[in-house]
């Protein structure tokens, strides 16, 4: 009964959103036309636009409302007021996931009002659209970079037996592209299906190209502050047509968000089989996932989030070459807007490992493994760049690896550049 009447209350609230009076549309109406013809005089001046931008909301010119604001933005990023009236307008031309973008930022730096407010529209754009409405996105792209370890081994190591104990380096395109259809089984719960691959390529070496690919089901839900998702997936990696391994996930994965503060809770089943001609192992193992994000009072400078991942992986088909893997992985993103149109991931990952290998197939008999890992990522993107859809994305990457067994220490650098497009978003 408290869901049923709940979900009346927020019909309700998304109805009145959409219904001005319509004595109040006239004297918009008028007022918008009067500004309308001040516009290309005062258009730039931000207390005109923002006067203008209302106006043109109240009159239902929403495009109109849309140029304003962004003459706005482009002065004052942090205006929030103009963040409002876009959202509103983005909301008014259907631009679902541009005006959940816009209200997403203020509801983080809100107070509980001005939330509760925002929160009536994040209703509505449920009603018509994410887990509620059939959806089907998809993406693809292309990256061209230069990779300086693409083996992955130490600088300075002599060449061994198999011969690819060495630096090498190569420029590099990767070809990407993924898809996904979520439908609604009713007001709460959704089935989703997707699958992504890539082909990368190292154009100064023929035996080292990757392919990757992964199907994936899920079944999920979303209630107030509350969404949750149980999934099953399965992929592939080979290099150079020769297969490295195949990987069974079965994961669970809960998440909870209220003022601008997301917790997240899972829970992931693996089973790899690796099948290159160095390992033959089956195995199987787990891996916890806590995660927390934060957004400030600055809606372009403070939104951090941290993932913690606690895992253990164990052979189940070696016991003479037993193989076994404790790891904790820290993993920090920091997402920044420095313009209305640029977006910019800052990332850190640090992880330890260690291993139970007494060696026999790949590394020293007897010697136990321990490595440390650690990875910095800068990602770039400027959106909808020519046309809406179309991303441009620069990303630069640098891991290091230590170990105590010295083949297995590396540092290795990464640089790329490409377009990507969406379709569905």
């Amino acid at each position: 009964m408290k869901n049923t009447v709940t979900t009346f209350f927020a019909v309700v609230a998304s109805l009145l959103i959409c219904m001005p009076s319509m004595a109040a549309s006239n004297d918009a109406a008028a007022d918008y036309q009067k500004l309308l013809a001040e516009e290309s005089e005062l258009a730039g001046q931000v207390a005109f636009d923002l006067h203008f931008a209302e106006a043109a909301l109240a009159a239902n010119e929403a495009g109109a409302a849309v140029f304003a604001l962004q003459r706005v933005l482009a002065q004052e990023p942090d205006n929030a007021e103009a963040h409002m009236g876009i959202a509103r307008a983005y909301f008014d031309l259907g631009e679902d996931s541009s005006a959940r973008r816009h209200f997403g930022l203020l509801y983080t730096v809100a107070d509980a009002d001005t939330q509760a407010y925002i929160q009536n529209y994040l209703t509505a754009l449920d009603q018509r659209s994410g887990a509620r409405k059939p959806r089907t996105t998809a993406y693809a792209g292309l990256d061209i970079g230069y990779d300086d370890n693409i083996t992955q081994i130490r600088d300075g190591q002599p060449p061994g037996t198999l011969g690819i104990f060495a630096i090498q380096s190569s420029k590099f395109s990767n070809l990407y592209f993924g898809a996904r259809h979520q439908q609604p089984i009713d007001a709460t719960w959704y089935w989703q299906v997707g699958a992504d691959g890539d082909y990368e390529k190292y154009h100064d070496f023929d035996d080292v190209d990757k392919r990757r690919l992964r199907l994936d089901g899920s079944v999920g839900g979303r209630m107030d502050l509350w969404s949750w998702n149980f999934g099953l997936s399965a992929g592939e990696i080979r290099r150079d047509n020769q297969e490295l391994f195949t990987s069974y996930d079965l994961s669970a994965v809960a998440e909870h968000r209220a003022e601008g503060f997301w917790k997240k809770l899972g829970l992931r089943l693996l089973d790899r089989d690796y099948s290159s001609q160095f390992v033959g192992r089956d195995v199987d193992g787990y891996e916890l996932l806590l995660g927390a994000r934060h957004a400030g009072s600055n809606v372009r400078w403070s939104d951090v989030g941290i993932d913690l991942l606690l895992g253990d992986e164990s052979a189940k088909n070696d016991p003479a070459d037993t193989f076994g893997r404790d790891y904790v992985t820290a993993r920090l993103r920091w997402y920044l807007m420095p313009t209305v149109t640029t977006r910019l991931v800052v990332g850190y990952d640090y992880s330890k490992s260690e291993f139970n290998d007494n060696g026999g197939q790949t590394f020293v008999p007897g010697v136990s493994r321990e490595e440390d890992f650690r990875s910095a990522l800068v990602r770039l993107s400027v959106p909808n760049v020519w046309r809406k859809g179309l991303d441009l994305n620069v990303q630069f990457s640098r891991d290091e690896n230590n170990s105590n067994i010295p083949t297995l220490t590396y540092d290795r650098n990464r640089i790329s550049v490409g377009l990507r497009y969406n379709w569905g978003v």
